[in-house]
């Protein structure tokens, strides 16, 4: 596991700071989608490689582990060891923020109360 966890990449953001398009044209907005695409599919590509050579899932890699390691690799740096996330069961929930800068509900209490009656979820019937 890698003890990589401070960096450029975090933040409130996004690991990949796409929260919001900056472009202001139709051209500008277009080749910025391009890029977010290239550099999403480029992560996810060396997520599998270090889950292969890790011999995990590569749905346990740390997505935003490889997105520092990307920012800060010389090139031809050999791949390290990226963080494992643990295992999470049961860890779907619905869709909701605690702040508003999306069109998501927002969550009203804790998570962790809110697991214990997932029936009291915004949205759920």
């Amino acid at each position: 596991m890698s003890a990589r966890r401070a960096g450029p990449a975090g933040g409130r953001g996004g690991a990949l700071r796409m929260r919001r398009i900056k472009c202001k044209t139709a051209a500008g907005v277009q080749k910025e989608m391009l890029i977010f695409c290239l550099v999403y599919n480029l992560t996810h590509a060396i997520m599998l490689q270090a889950a292969q050579r890790q011999q995990v899932s590569p749905d346990r890699i740390s997505f935003l582990d490889t997105v520092r390691w990307l920012l800060a690799a010389d090139s031809g740096e050999p791949l390290p060891d990226l963080v494992v996330n643990p295992l999470r069961k049961n860890r779907h929930q619905p869709r909701v923020v605690k702040d508003r800068h999306d069109g998501y509900q927002r969550i009203p209490t804790p998570r962790a109360i809110m697991n214990r009656h997932p029936d009291k979820w915004p949205g759920r019937k």
